[in-house]
């Protein structure tokens, strides 16, 4: 059977080399919206009626959306570049989540706002503000297009993912108000992250280019519904009482637009926050969901954008820009020797610990660690399954003795506490712990599992060499996610099913640090572009080793610790 995804992408190829609008947007036909679910983005799934039993298979995941982005971003490209054609009026970059771009189902606030402005889309439904700060496009594009103006949109996910609104919210007891419900020392930390990854983006545009007008915007107050994934649910799972969800969520949305505002201020003249409070139910309409607006208060908010556009134009122009779009560039974008990478890709938007690696068939069972040295044969127990390198030849040889021997005690840990309590086993405990004995508290019963705190340092370096990979096939259009591992010098690991061919690797990479610190926010990124010169796979193994580029998109070195 084919692969949707593949067939879905060469069409996209074929309708993109032939500059045709209208056969990207005959591409909506593979999707149809799908109920809020857990995923994470906008709701969508693959139509059964195109799709088959694949759609079945695939549901509503990230690689579902994904796609999607990419077709929307690809009809954006191919009108925006139309559109330059004796165009005089203002030029427009944006980046941003699903209320930029909400893919196929809904005509957001970016597809309003290009129908009156060249403007050249960056966004994407469940995209998160961290990965737009660290994967930097957005500076590449201004670099290129030498906008007027820089549209942003973002904070809105990094707040609601995987139900991350609960870490925000104190469980309810009764007499709370609205303020006491809302835990102020998590919700603040979170707004001064936000705040500071606002304020860099900021600064990094203006340092490219001066005279752009920058604008950004704050949500409007968001209706939770029971059940929500990203609203309702954490309410619930806090007991938070149905008839405060509006109000808290409301003082959230408002204490955001503030900090945005606060941020705006720091740039007069040059950002300028948009308040798209009220549009919504002012709309008449209401929301299409617990996040995203319908198509009439799309409009309204794109309107808000529109009259901040025309005021700055009122108050100093747009003078004519030189820009550098060109047909023959597009073409090069799907074509086996060229890196789309910054191009009309869709980069992901989802965060670590989400669904991304259901793309990795095997694992290691969440009970019990791999046995160090089994074959490839051996079933490794506690639920089936293997370690995803099936042979453990890899994985044994960046392993240390004293790591080796720290999984062998920890097994033998497991194996005991399985051990059924007997009543010799529990009067042989009594008659330690009895008054007679004064070690008894201190005693180490069998083999010592005490290791030195420094072990937990040595975990944290030995994760630095774990990355998220971004699978690009050759087309240009995100796959996915997977994991791998550097195992030597500009050497990644990770499984066949991930990278299964050479071809694949040129357009893909690989983020470092991409995790939560202890304060749950996202850390400092660095992405690196894979090397296919080095490529060595094997399906039967299910494994591939692929070259890393030496140096990062901000410069830094691989080898730096």
């Amino acid at each position: 059977m084919t692969d949707i995804f593949d067939k879905i992408s060469q069409e996209l190829s074929n309708a993109v080399a032939a500059r045709d609008e209208k056969k990207i947007k005959a591409l909506e036909r593979y999707f149809e919206a799908a109920p809020q679910s857990d995923a994470f983005g906008p709701s969508l799934r693959l139509s059964a009626k195109q799709a088959g039993k694949q759609a079945a298979a695939m549901a509503e995941s990230d690689v579902v959306v994904g796609i999607a982005n990419s077709i929307s971003r690809a009809g954006r490209w191919l009108k925006y570049q139309n559109m330059l054609n004796g165009y005089e009026g203002p030029v427009i970059v944006s980046e941003g989540d699903s209320w930029f771009q909400y893919p196929i189902k809904l005509y957001d606030v970016i597809d309003n706002v290009s129908d009156r402005y060249a403007t050249r889309s960056l966004g994407g439904g469940g995209h998160l503000l961290a990965d737009m700060f660290q994967e930097d496009e957005y500076a590449d594009a201004i670099r290129e297009e030498r906008p007027h103006i820089f549209l942003l949109s973002g904070g809105g996910n990094d707040m609601v993912h995987d139900e991350n609104l609960a870490n925000f919210l104190h469980p309810y007891r009764p007499g709370m108000d609205t303020q006491a419900i809302i835990d102020r020392a998590a919700y603040d930390r979170f707004l001064r992250r936000m705040q500071d990854i606002y304020e860099a983006i900021f600064e990094k545009v203006l340092n490219i280019d001066g005279d752009v007008a920058i604008m950004c915007h704050g949500y409007d107050h968001a209706v939770p519904v029971p059940g929500g994934s990203w609203l309702g649910r954490p309410m619930q799972t806090r007991n938070v009482p149905k008839g405060q969800w509006p109000k808290v969520i409301a003082r959230m949305i408002d204490e955001f637009n503030l900090m945005l505002k606060t941020a705006a201020g720091g740039f007069p003249g040059r950002v300028f926050h948009i308040d798209c409070r009220g549009v919504v139910q002012s709309s008449g309409k209401g929301w299409h969901d617990e996040l995203h607006p319908n198509d009439p208060g799309y409009k309204l908010a794109a309107d808000r954008f529109i009259e901040q556009i025309q005021a700055v134009a009122r108050g100093r122009g747009f003078p004519a820009r030189p820009t550098r779009v060109d047909f023959g560039d597009m073409e090069d974008m799907f074509g086996e020797t060229h890196r789309p990478l910054d191009t009309i890709i869709d980069f992901g938007g989802r965060d670590p610990g989400r669904p991304d690696e259901a793309l990795i068939g095997a694992g290691i069972p969440p009970d019990r660690p791999p046995a160090v040295g089994a074959s490839a044969d051996e079933d490794q127990g506690g639920g089936g399954g293997q370690h995803p390198c099936s042979s453990l030849v890899a994985w044994r040889a960046v392993l240390s003795a004293e790591d080796r021997a720290a999984y062998r005690d920890y097994q033998e840990l497991l194996d005991e506490w399985d051990l059924p309590d007997t009543p010799a086993r529990l009067a042989a405990r009594r008659e330690m712990a009895s008054g007679f004995d004064v070690n008894a508290l201190e005693r180490v019963l069998g083999k010592s599992n005490i290791y030195e705190a420094s072990y937990l340092e040595k975990g944290q370096r030995a994760a630095r060499a774990v990355g998220r990979i971004s699978i690009i096939n050759e087309y240009g259009v995100s796959r996915g996610f997977g994991t791998g591992f550097l195992v030597g010098d500009r050497v990644l690991l990770t499984n066949n099913h991930v990278l299964d061919r050479a071809s694949r690797a040129r357009n893909s990479f690989v983020i470092f640090d991409y995790e939560y610190d202890a304060d749950a926010n996202l850390k400092h990124t660095q992405r690196f572009d894979l090397d296919p010169s080095l490529f060595f796979t094997s399906a039967e193994l299910d494994f591939t080793f692929v070259g890393v580029a030496p140096t990062s998109r901000h410069g830094v070195n691989l080898s730096d610790p």
